[in-house]
């Protein structure tokens, strides 16, 4: 027997029409689940009253996955709508959609679950949809009463502009948005006319990661926020601490790795090689643009080393692989960390003989760990085209829509991102003591 939600259509309308859309939304998960919202949170489902476009800027570990969850899942449970969950790739979509269906199970409000499309139906009638800005012709022509946007900022403006918005329109439709800011451009436009009261329909809100009072009981002053501030301090990236932790939508500007400089960090090969432990390569594919691997190893003491790289432009998918085991051999590596967006060429990796898997993708947060690495990083002076597309990252001036780095001179950086975020996630690969370069 399946156990339906207890509240009436009655009691639902008067929760909207007192407090607003968030507050009817997540009324069956405060009901019947006891769910208490955090601080931040709850300042959002407060505050945004009947107003179509909530636009959140957020920190890191506010909440905002937690929240949007129980905003779907809470509609799905008592309306036969259309709710869709869209997130710049389907992996960031994903994660949102599946506590979404977690909540509808806690619910007992979930009556299908269908993994191949990630689409989920509720005895209500309501479809939960998990949706990818990639395609952004599926985001096309759909009348949404819902719509939830995980890291909206990350997302083009056509995509929200041509596709989404209107969607709301023919049914009167409500926009949750939710994600850390991306600096200066449309969402921050859209962000800053809420606020400003330019834009009636928007309700604009900055809760930083401090405001989920669960996690950080002592706010802005908790010991971890202060050691979080401390890190990206050490690492010379104050900036990015503003945009990930305080919900800032200053924009980052110039060299992503400022503090990487040749006279400190490249040295020759057989100098950088003494004392690496393992080595995993780092991979970041491309056609047009090259693809690169690096052979990235880790001393006794975790100190990071970029020992070789190879890099082919124009290479066909099976000269990709072949570089690739052939320079892992070269540095007996233990396993490639790659850019997750070519499965295909994972598994070819594999069946070469080659351990591989995707790397975590998240690209501010691979950032810090790379930043955090630079003070004992060395390079061997083989790596000419790393070291160059290293003093040569930035990020995006102001104006540009999206703030993460410009997508140039990026292929080596990601490669070492993946290999310091990925390579050692399951332990540290079997040691293999290099006294000196591989002949």
């Amino acid at each position: 027997m399946v156990k339906r939600s207890s509240l009436t259509a009655e009691q639902l309308a008067r929760e909207a029409q007192a407090h607003g859309w968030l507050a009817w939304t997540t009324l069956p998960s405060r009901a019947t689940l006891g769910w208490v919202p955090n601080a931040g949170q709850r300042r959002i489902i407060e505050r945004a009253g009947r107003r179509r476009i909530i636009a959140c800027a957020n920190g890191r570990r506010s909440g905002k996955s937690t929240l949007a969850a129980h905003v779907a899942a809470g509609f799905g449970s008592v309306a036969p709508e259309e709710v869709w969950i869209v997130g710049p790739t389907y992996e960031i979509a994903g994660r949102t959609f599946d506590l979404t269906c977690d909540v509808l199970r806690r619910l007992r409000a979930l009556k299908a679950l269908h993994i191949s499309t990630r689409v989920a139906t509720t005895y209500a009638g309501g479809r939960i949809r998990c949706k990818s800005a990639d395609h952004q012709d599926s985001l096309i022509g759909a009348g949404l009463a819902l719509v939830i946007v995980d890291e909206w900022a990350s997302l083009p403006p056509r995509v929200w502009y041509q596709a989404l918005r209107p969607a709301l329109a023919d049914r009167g439709g409500v926009a949750l948005l939710i994600g850390t800011p991306r600096g200066e451009g449309w969402a921050a436009d859209l962000w800053r006319a809420g606020r400003d009261g330019q834009d009636p329909d928007v309700f604009a809100i900055a809760e930083p990661s401090w405001s989920n009072d669960v996690v950080f009981p002592g706010g802005e002053a908790d010991p971890e926020i202060a050691r979080m501030r401390e890190a990206y301090a050490r690492a010379g990236m104050l900036a990015l601490y503003r945009q990930e932790v305080e919900a800032s939508w200053d924009a980052l500007q110039g060299r992503v790795y400022q503090a990487f400089s040749p006279s400190q960090h490249v040295r020759p090969q057989p100098q950088v090689a003494v004392g690496v432990t393992s080595v995993v390569i780092g991979v970041d594919w491309g056609y047009r643009n090259p693809c690169v691997a690096l052979a990235v190893g880790r001393t006794h003491d975790d100190a990071i080393r970029v020992l070789d790289e190879w890099r082919a432009t124009g290479a066909t998918p099976g000269e990709q692989v072949a570089g690739i085991v052939a320079l892992a051999r070269k540095w007996r590596a233990a396993r490639a960390v790659c850019d997750p967006s070519e499965p295909g060429q994972i598994e070819a990796l594999r069946r070469a003989g080659l351990p591989a898997h995707g790397a975590d993708n998240d690209v501010s947060a691979g950032i810090l760990r790379v930043a955090q690495a630079l003070p004992t990083m060395l390079v061997s002076d083989t790596c000419g085209e790393f070291i160059r597309e290293m003093l040569a990252y930035q990020y995006a001036e102001r104006g540009v829509a999206r703030e993460e780095p410009v997508k140039a001179n990026d292929h080596g950086p990601d490669a070492l991102r993946y290999a310091v975020v990925s390579g050692w996630v399951t332990g540290r690969p079997k040691a293999v003591w290099l006294m000196q370069a591989p002949a």
